[in-house]
């Protein structure tokens, strides 16, 4: 009977060593509030799509892209156009 006594003591001890200690909002690391606050900027229900609300900086991001890709496009076609057409040897 006293080796169920001292497993259950044993159980009990192991426990006790296991658990956490309880935090309070001052032990949290200020990464980690910092983290959470931009979280929260992108959980907002504004309307925006998420890749514009990164504020003005996306927005410029954006547009440079945009027009990379409209300059892309319009040297492309301006390619396939002179492949089709080449000039005429007289």
């Amino acid at each position: 009977m006293s080796a169920l006594k001292n497993s259950v003591r044993l159980m009990a001890s192991v426990r006790q060593f296991s658990r956490t200690a309880i935090r309070n909002e001052d032990s949290v690391h200020p990464g980690y509030k910092k983290i959470k606050l931009i979280q929260e900027q992108f959980q907002k229900p504004d309307g925006l799509p998420v890749h514009l609300k990164g504020g003005t900086m996306d927005r410029v991001l954006l547009g440079i892209t945009t027009v990379l890709c409209l300059v892309g496009i319009g040297m492309g076609v301006e390619l396939i156009y002179d492949l089709a057409n080449p000039p005429k040897n007289n």
